[in-house]
């Protein structure tokens, strides 16, 4: 894969002259992208581009690095405590790849969210926050609240609240910007995050964690950082039934995923206990075909997908698909009692005398 091999070649330790020529050309155009994003900022910074009001509180959920931090768990997990608490709730998303006016992530959203008809959780893609945002408000005047879902760097939108992802696993993009690294911006910018929550802390050992901390703080003394995991909690088969998490321990298994980070997924299957026979692996937002599922029943076993491909695959099953295929149940939590600590933020940040 494309982005796998691009991935291999940003890591510093690959070996051999080869890698470290195909890696200079990079790095020469990491310098021009890098300053135009150093410009870009310094402009914001200092209102000569304006950050422009969604005319709601707003608080925004994005990271340093493209794809792979689990953003859509924490964007349904802040969704579900603000409708608790009273909030009436739109997500809006940039919606990448997206195909006859619905994106990937926006269909995951609006199927995992339960709505109710006095306070919706609205979920609207577009490239145009503030487009997106007059269209909501024109039709739900109500909404009170707006969840930025990847805005970190879409600077034109205002925000109450700046929250960026880390995945721990792999935080800093091989510490280069595109397209040497996978940041989208310099570390520096970590400097205008309200907080910052670790995503797959689990996934490293306690003296990295300590290191990885210690980098962001050198950014950014003052926000707060949370650290949270991503659990599986169970697998829901194509009727829509769930079965427990451990239903696949010691049971052969085909991964099928086109998501940001796919190593993690087939890590997080192998904890778990199923015995990967295969996998299949696809560019992140891959448009699905009935030719990709075609894997026979007999060398798989079980086939193990993720809510977000899940919205793209469940159109092309028919009556003579095998019914094996199951989908993760996905879900965020929080290390420490972090989740209090976060939402302690919010209410203070925002201020509950803001709902109607």
């Amino acid at each position: 894969m494309l982005k796998q091999r691009a991935v291999f070649l940003m890591r510093d330790n690959t070996p051999g002259l080869r890698a470290r020529l195909l890696r200079l050309p990079l790095r020469l155009l990491e310098i021009p992208y890098t300053l135009v994003m150093r410009a870009r900022n310094h402009l914001y910074d200092r209102n000569i581009l304006p950050a422009r009001s969604l005319g709601r509180a707003t608080i925004s959920i994005g990271n340093l690095t493209t794809g792979g931090t689990g953003k859509t768990p924490l964007v349904r997990w802040l969704a579900e405590q603000l409708h608790q608490r009273g909030w009436s709730c739109a997500i809006l998303l940039r919606g990448y790849a997206a195909k006859d006016g619905q994106s990937d992530e926006e269909s995951e959203l609006r199927q995992l969210l339960q709505s109710t008809n006095d306070n919706p959780t609205l979920v609207k893609a577009g490239p145009d926050r503030l487009a997106s945002a007059r269209a909501i408000l024109a039709d739900h005047p109500k909404i009170n609240l707006f969840l930025l879902d990847d805005a970190f760097q879409h600077r034109r939108a205002g925000r109450d609240l700046d929250v960026v992802l880390i995945n721990a696993a792999e935080p800093f993009g091989f510490d280069h910007v595109l397209p040497r690294g996978l940041l989208r911006e310099p570390l520096i910018g970590l400097n205008r995050a309200d907080a910052i929550v670790l995503t797959r802390a689990d996934a490293v050992s306690s003296a990295d964690l300590d290191a990885i901390i210690q980098t962001i703080k050198t950014h950014n003394p003052a926000a707060p950082i949370y650290k949270s995991r991503h659990v599986i909690t169970g697998w829901t088969d194509a009727s829509g039934n769930l079965h427990p998490a451990d239903a696949i321990r010691n049971q052969p298994v085909h991964l099928i995923c086109g998501i940001g980070d796919p190593d993690s997924f087939g890590r997080h299957i192998r904890s778990m206990g199923a015995n990967v026979v295969g996998s299949q692996i696809f560019p992140d937002h891959h448009a699905y075909t009935r030719h990709d599922l075609n894997i026979p029943p007999s060398s798989a076993g079980l086939l193990l997908t993720t809510e977000k491909d899940w919205v793209k695959i469940a159109p092309l099953l028919t009556p003579d698909f095998p019914t094996n295929i199951r989908r993760a149940r996905l879900e965020l939590q929080w290390l420490d009692g972090d989740a209090e600590k976060l939402m302690a933020l919010i209410d203070s940040r925002l201020g509950k005398s803001r709902i109607p």
